[in-house]
């Protein structure tokens, strides 16, 4: 016991202290309905200020109050705007606030362009990148309504993301693809409140060891010669022990001689 004494005595020379560390709390909103837009600016305006639609029951990350009406949010890597009465604030953080790996195979040269806005009308100057034919590595975050692109076809785009020789961001029309991930609703139960508070802070509390730089050599020298006293405390302890023993011993020996004579 007493070797344990003077370690815990050298041990309690580092004071343990608990590190707090504060933060702003993360916000989340679902969004509710169908249709609801990302949005380029904090202004209601479909025509050329929106980047794709959101997809229900998946969430934003709240950063700010843009304005009485629009939040400040970010999907994914993608900053924008959202209204403030189509989406319902979350106390939580969401396990899966995004859609992400949801891929589809371009096998139409009408859809290996991928351009800055969904339409054609803009001829080259609208192109952000030509991706291969059967390509199945754009990254798809939404999709919007625009030109079709074909007679008599679709007027959907695929708002996606596609990486070469760095992130390219655009359209691609969604009649030249196919074999697309299927994804599902997200149906995670949250709490909802009326509206954030952004200057909400979350307290997260780290045990820490902490050495002032001031007394770090003193210390290390209370170590060095704190070393021989717990050695000679070993021998000490070990010496007790080896004669217990011995006495253990003895006393084995004498047992069996008194034995016989009592007999």
């Amino acid at each position: 016991m007493k070797i344990f004494f003077i370690i815990s005595i050298i041990l309690s020379i580092f004071p343990r202290s608990l590190t707090v560390e504060t933060k702003l709390k993360t916000w989340y909103a679902r969004i509710l309905d169908e249709n609801v837009c990302l949005y380029k600016s904090p202004v209601d305006d479909i025509s050329n200020n929106t980047y794709f639609i959101l997809e229900p029951t998946y969430f934003v990350r709240l950063i700010e109050n843009a304005n009485s009406n629009f939040y400040k949010v970010q999907y994914r890597d993608i900053t924008g705007y959202v209204k403030k009465n189509e989406v319902k604030v979350i106390l939580s953080t969401p396990q899966t606030p995004f859609i992400e790996h949801v891929n589809f195979r371009i096998f139409s040269q009408i859809s290996q362009f991928m351009r800055s806005s969904p339409t054609t009308s803009e001829g080259s100057s609208s192109q952000v990148y030509f991706l291969p034919y059967y390509s199945q590595d754009a990254d798809y975050y939404g999709k919007i309504y625009g030109e079709s692109a074909v007679v008599d076809r679709t007027n959907i785009w695929y708002f996606c993301k596609y990486t070469a020789d760095k992130e390219y961001f655009g359209y691609i029309y969604s009649d030249g693809v196919d074999k697309m991930t299927e994804y599902n609703k997200n149906y995670e139960i949250c709490e909802y409140v009326a509206s954030p508070d952004f200057s909400a802070t979350d307290k997260q509390e780290t045990p820490n060891l902490k050495i002032s730089p001031n007394t770090n050599k003193f210390r290390i020298l209370i170590i060095i010669v704190s070393i021989p006293a717990i050695i000679f405390v070993f021998m000490i302890f070990k010496s007790n022990i080896i004669l217990k023993l011995q006495k253990i011993e003895r006393v084995k020996e004498v047992k069996p001689f008194f034995d016989s004579h009592i007999r």
